[in-house]
């Protein structure tokens, strides 16, 4: 089993307790929509951000929404292989259809000022990005504080949706395309001590498998 590099910190994820906590505080929040599908997706911060609108219930990652030294921008994602295209589970397809009818309110309300040019799916009530640094701190902030969680962070909910689904048994590599990793190499060293209980849970898996069959008699 790989193991995290030396002085690298294992990542972070919500455990059950924890993301029921979070989805409790989080209902009725502004970016109620965007915390859903990061954590329902596995995205990065920068890819949720920089979405654009699709009408497929599948999800195409093409681009990022980046900050650097505080100027904003639109660019391209981190490797080739973040470049990807996500089937979208229920509720984050439900989510996406709120945050769609919201945001053709706010339009409305916005009128001449409205400034949404790259068709992003997040953005604050005049159609303007959002930047991550700013996401990160106030609103996600504030959920936080109502859910009685600390040490979490935007790209906790990647390694959530990452730890889920090992947790479900999904392989490795559909969790490496999933996240966009550049190879398995890189989800196995980040998720080692998430999948660390796996060869347990395959064992009683075989223990019940064995125990159901029942040798002919001779």
């Amino acid at each position: 089993m790989p193991k995290p590099s030396k002085g690298k910190k294992e990542a972070r994820y919500l455990s059950h307790n924890e993301l029921e906590k979070f989805l409790t505080a989080a209902t009725g929040a502004y970016l109620e929509g965007l915390f859903l599908l990061m954590i329902n997706t596995g995205l990065r911060p920068g890819e949720a951000l920089g979405l654009s609108w699709d009408k497929r219930a599948r999800l195409t990652v093409r681009q990022a929404l980046v900050e650097t030294n505080g100027q904003v921008s639109i660019g391209p994602v981190k490797t080739n292989e973040s470049k990807r295209t996500t089937t979208l589970p229920a509720v984050a397809v439900d989510a996406l259809k709120r945050q769609r009818t919201k945001q053709k309110r706010e339009r409305l309300a916005a009128g001449e000022g409205w400034t949404n040019e790259h068709n992003l799916v997040f953005t604050h009530p005049q159609g303007g990005w959002l930047r991550r640094s700013y996401v990160g701190h106030t609103p996600l902030g504030a959920v936080l504080s109502k859910a009685e969680l600390k040490d979490v962070t935007l790209h906790t909910f990647r390694h959530t949706h990452a730890s889920l689904l090992l947790d479900q048994g999904v392989p490795i590599k559909a969790v490496s395309q999933r996240l966009g990793h550049a190879n398995v190499t890189t989800t196995l060293e980040t998720y080692a001590h998430v999948m660390a209980g796996q060869d347990e849970r395959t064992a009683r898996g075989m223990d019940k498998y064995m125990g159901a069959i029942q040798p002919s008699s001779q």
